[in-house]
């Protein structure tokens, strides 16, 4: 409530209103809300790549933060670039800033389908919102009816139960894939490369999430019965690590600060 003497604008515009000062309830608007403040590259955000100068892919999404002998990358799937080398960059979608370029690139039945692109200042947390992040907290191979989400470009948050692990329908071993009957396991175009995690808990709280792998395909589960019915399959962390000698990048959670930064 307003206790200080109206201005001259605020007099000006309850006369022209014909309005009773004394009739009106003053209240003071909150101070806006600030962003996350950003530490580095986080994961979970809208990428594009270009090849010798020029847009293969408008839209894909970063994955997780890693280290490896050749320095930290973000991982993000195979198919979202044609090739990998100098020649190749990834970019901020809507900030348009460069990232790196794509160091490592796979997209077969045999070898899985998985890119990283190197990237100094990658941080171990994932957007989940404009405002909040999630920090990751570690990272394990899925498991067969576990709740897995992720935070695609396209459709924002989804989660769905892993239906099935390491098995051969999409990929040599090497994938997993979520969905369940009336469950948003499913994601779209532009999802592609972003990180699939568990909770811990209610993340809203606790902040912390550990990777199971990167999300890659969309398509109908033909092997459980339900023909046509949307799920989201992914390249398994393990096997990732292991074909490029890596690991996850973690980050503890700091306490007492809005959003999570």
């Amino acid at each position: 409530v307003r206790k200080h003497a109206l201005t001259r604008s605020e007099s000006a515009l309850l006369r022209r209103l014909r309005v009773n000062p004394r009739h009106v309830h003053w209240v003071v608007a909150p101070p806006a809300k600030e962003a996350v403040a950003q530490t580095g590259t986080y994961g979970s955000a809208a990428i594009s790549v270009f090849v010798n100068g020029r847009k293969v892919t408008e839209t894909c999404t970063s994955g997780f933060a890693f280290r490896a002998p050749t320095g930290v990358h973000m991982a993000t799937a195979g198919h979202c670039s044609t090739e990998a080398g100098g020649h190749t960059l990834v970019t901020d979608k809507f900030g348009g800033g460069a990232l790196g370029p794509i160091v490592t690139r796979d997209n077969s039945w045999d070898r899985g389908d998985m890119a990283a692109y190197a990237i100094s200042n990658a941080a171990a947390r994932q957007w989940i919102s404009n405002d909040m992040t999630y920090y990751v907290q570690g990272s394990a191979a899925p498991q067969a009816g576990e709740w897995v989400c992720f935070k695609g470009s396209t459709s924002g948050r989804r989660c769905g139960k892993v239906l099935h692990t390491e098995q051969e329908v999409y990929g040599k071993g090497h994938q997993f894939c979520i969905g369940e009957n009336g469950a948003l396991g499913y994601g779209a175009e532009g999802d592609s490369g972003s990180a699939m995690w568990v909770e811990d808990g209610d993340a809203n709280v606790t902040k912390k999430v550990s990777i199971r792998g990167v999300a890659t395909q969309i398509a109908g589960d033909f092997r459980y019965g339900h023909l046509g019915e949307p799920i989201t399959c992914g390249t398994t962390v393990n096997w990732m690590m292991n074909a490029w000698g890596g690991s996850v990048m973690t980050e503890g959670v700091v306490t007492g600060c809005a959003g999570g930064a």
